[in-house]
């Protein structure tokens, strides 16, 4: 059975990645890497020249989201990479945005609240009707829901809303822990050697052994070693638990009988660790006229 882990197949077929032939494998080399400065030309962050074709745009964009996707790259700041890409993209494919930024205007100009709320937040903007409609016949929580939602369905192309509400329904049905199928995802984990799950985690301090412990709700196992940056990084983790999606590896040593078998390879919150205010009157600034809201619509983005 897939999990998370094996996501790469699916977002590869989401984003129409083939199999590479000997010939393009040969050449992915000399292949340009994006600019990911600080104020980089969108052009620049998606490798592409000033008179790329739409087409030359979508290849460039499906080519990069390949190699940089949370999904796929294992770079600690993949994610704001990708968001410089996604945000590239979504400019530089649109004529009117794009000629609007080739003119040196506001890529944020003639665009509905609920558009710059995705461009300016992208990944966290959640269509309530979309949750409602997985609720349904999902009996897992609603901020699990959203996350995958904000993760897979952050668009307006209602082709790309269907993948995503089906790619998310998978992840729901080959990760997410019941606690009724908790032997059965630990069985998988011990057979596969490694299993990527979405649970409750708590941690607390063993003072005596100087290590910090986790524990899976679900899952119901506990005293499971945790690098000691996770519980530093979310502390909520030490406060109640937060549902994280999990990365596990399982590795019995026949002389090592006392230590849990199970390892804890990464950690991703889903509900947000914390808030980082600084970022959000950063992003407000797009909604905003002279240092005031603008529009009728501004108590929707208001702090």
């Amino acid at each position: 059975m897939p999990d998370l882990d094996d996501k790469y197949s699916e977002f590869s077929r989401e984003i129409g990645n083939d199999e590479p032939t000997q010939d393009n494998a040969a050449g992915a080399e000399k292949e340009p890497q994006p600019d990911f400065s600080d104020n980089a030309d969108l052009y620049a962050v998606l490798c592409v020249s000033k008179t790329a074709s739409t087409d030359e745009i979508k290849s460039a964009y499906r080519r990069l989201a390949k190699e940089y996707h949370p999904d796929v790259s294992s770079d600690a700041d993949a994610d704001e990479k990708f968001k410089k890409i996604q945000h590239a993209y979504e400019i530089l494919f649109d004529e009117v945005q794009r000629a609007m930024y080739d003119l040196g205007g506001d890529s944020m100009a003639g665009l509905s609240y609920e558009q710059r709320l995705k461009t300016v937040f992208q990944g966290r903007i959640v269509r309530k009707d979309l949750t409602k409609k997985i609720k349904e016949g999902a009996n897992v929580p609603v901020y699990v829901l959203e996350f995958l939602l904000g993760q897979y369905c952050s668009s307006d192309d209602p082709a790309i809303i269907e993948t995503g509400v089906e790619t998310v329904k998978k992840i729901l049905s080959d990760n997410f822990v019941r606690p009724d199928e908790a032997q059965k995802i630990l069985s998988l984990l011990k057979m596969n050697g490694s299993h990527t799950i979405i649970d409750m985690v708590t941690v607390h301090l063993d003072m005596r052994k100087d290590v910090y412990l986790a524990e899976f709700s679900n899952l119901g196992v506990k005293d499971i070693p945790i690098e000691d940056e996770y519980p530093q990084k979310y502390d909520r983790l030490l406060c109640g638990g937060i549902w994280c999606i999990v990365q596990l590896s399982y590795e019995f040593i026949e002389e090592d009988k006392k230590s849990a078998p199970i390892r804890i390879n990464r950690v991703t919150p889903i509900q947000m660790p914390h808030v980082d205010l600084d970022e959000i009157r950063q992003g407000r600034k797009a909604f905003s006229k002279g240092g005031r809201m603008a529009g009728p619509d501004a108590a929707f983005c208001r702090l």
